[in-house]
């Protein structure tokens, strides 16, 4: 069941990594000053650097992987859930990692203002606040696990959040 749990955790990380640039190419509809949105050539290139840096990551060749995704974030510095997969792998590489809760923070802001759902109902908002140990992020846990969910779901967020540890879910995801 953990390896479940991790496979599933990872797959989360890796989606909302790739699902900005991929939503967007399906909303064309309005103007692009309206949709905010970076040109979907950028998108799409961010998108392939973060795909490799998924590769690399299931290889444990998390260096190559931090290229990638810093490469991808000079591309599109607005897409947090980006931003939240360079952050660990920050803190992974760079065991002392100076600003490293800051960088979560940065996370946490930038899905709080982006995002179509508040920050307490987005899993990776949730999870950068307690890896930023942010004033609000243990309200945060609290109210997500009181949010409605399946079974499975429901599982995979209490083994997640309850007695959540920085160390511990950096490992889990990049071990």
């Amino acid at each position: 069941m953990k390896n479940l749990i991790i496979l599933f955790l990872f797959s989360l990380v890796a989606t909302a990594c790739t699902f900005e640039s991929d939503n967007e190419q399906g909303n064309n509809q309005r103007a692009p000053s309206e949709r905010n949105e970076v040109p979907s050539d950028k998108a799409r290139q961010a998108s392939e650097l973060m795909s490799q840096a998924n590769g690399h990551i299931q290889s444990r060749q998390y260096q190559q992987a931090l290229t990638d995704a810093e490469a991808a974030l000079e591309i599109v510095p607005e897409q947090a859930e980006n931003r939240f997969l360079y952050c660990m792998l920050q803190e992974r590489v760079n065991d002392s990692m100076p600003g490293g809760k800051a960088c979560y923070a940065k996370v946490v802001e930038e899905l709080s203002q982006n995002s179509d759902s508040p920050c307490e109902a987005n899993l990776n908002c949730v999870v950068a606040d307690l890896m930023a140990e942010g004033d609000h992020s243990l309200k945060r846990k609290e109210h997500f696990l009181s949010l409605p969910a399946s079974d499975a779901e429901s599982e995979v967020h209490h083994y997640l959040l309850d007695d959540f540890e920085r160390d511990r879910y950096l490992h889990m995801i990049l071990p």
